[in-house]
């Protein structure tokens, strides 16, 4: 259905920005869709559209999200969404000189491997000028928390701290949950007080 609207909307002249490719990003990754994400972020690149903050805080919160998820999905579920996957993509490739898949070498399918690429996308963030805002934070937190890598979520907050932003109630219910999951409910309880 969506291929359709973005068809009907590429014939009116209908140019490709960065809210769609956002909007396309943010909901793939809702269906835990990191590979075609990776593709469509080249393509956003390569089709000279500037990712701003919003986009990097939907991948970043997006990888995140999804760093614990390795379901499999039933094969019927699975060919329909290629299906559309690549009808979306040939759509959005339509005016790029090199259309095929641009990711294939780009490492995404272990825990370890999503938490490493949210981190590249900061470094990438970082590279543009742009500065990590708390959505973005509160991502890179519950990624480390589903990844059960304290160690990293602690140097996180410390350098969330130094960097002079505060936490907020999503950050710390975040972390209330991470410590409740692994039976430390009095560091959840302290969380809740302060």
């Amino acid at each position: 259905m969506a291929g359709k609207y973005l068809h009907m909307m590429l014939e009116d002249g209908f140019v490709p920005g960065t809210v769609l490719y956002t909007m396309l990003i943010n909901q793939l990754l809702k269906k835990g869709d990191v590979r075609f994400e990776l593709d469509l972020i080249a393509l956003m690149v390569r089709n000279q559209v500037e990712p701003d903050l919003i986009t990097f805080g939907a991948v970043i919160s997006g990888v995140c999200r999804n760093v614990s998820r390795h379901e499999k999905m039933e094969l019927s579920l699975a060919v329909k969404l290629e299906e559309a996957r690549c009808l979306l993509f040939k759509l959005l490739s339509r005016n790029t000189i090199v259309p095929e898949k641009l990711t294939q070498n780009i490492r995404c399918g272990t825990t370890k491997e999503k938490i490493e690429l949210a981190g590249e996308y900061i470094l990438h963030l970082l590279d543009v000028g742009l500065v990590p805002d708390l959505r973005i934070y509160n991502g890179m937190i519950n990624g480390f928390c589903r990844a059960n890598m304290r160690n990293n979520v602690n140097a996180l907050i410390d350098s969330i701290d130094k960097a002079g932003v505060v936490l907020d109630q999503v950050a710390c219910t975040i972390l209330m949950g991470a410590h409740i999951n692994s039976g430390e409910i009095d560091r959840a309880t302290e969380l809740f007080t302060r």
